[in-house]
């Protein structure tokens, strides 16, 4: 699939899985928005590094659990890049633990987990999200 010229968010986009999934769909030619909460230095270094290659990147800070957010992180992806029109839900929480106490890995450590992916899911996926980035993929085909 040929995703050149497109438009791609990634939540949590700046460590990790997210990163790599940024900086790949970077390399296909796709602009991409790097989400962040707390990692602006990773999300900007991420941008930089797209910059430098060639490409579009634009460092986004907003919690993805917070509807209010996830709208204003759209019209930030919007206004900077164009219509989204590639989702990719990454973001996530971290508990730093030593390799030998993984049995210190909690329920409340796991259920902020499981909260933050369930929140993540509804609030970027909720209608008023879907209809806006449906209405965006809409008038990017439009043209082809």
């Amino acid at each position: 699939m040929d995703v050149a010229g497109r438009v791609a968010l990634v939540t949590g986009g700046g460590t990790g899985l997210g990163r790599a999934t940024a900086l790949e769909l970077a390399g296909a030619g796709v602009s991409v928005a790097v989400n962040y909460l707390r990692s602006q230095g990773s999300a900007e270094a991420v941008v930089q590094q797209v910059v430098k290659s060639g490409g579009r990147a634009l460092a986004v800070q907003a919690d993805i659990s917070e509807p209010s957010s996830v709208g204003a992180m759209i019209n930030q992806v919007e206004s900077g890049l164009g219509p989204i029109d590639i989702l990719v839900n990454n973001a996530g929480t971290t508990h730093y633990l030593p390799a030998a106490d993984l049995a210190g890995v909690t329920a409340e450590h796991r259920a902020a987990a499981m909260s933050l992916w369930f929140r993540q899911s509804w609030t970027t996926n909720s209608a008023p999200a879907v209809a806006r980035i449906s209405r965006s993929i809409d008038q990017s085909q439009a043209g082809d």
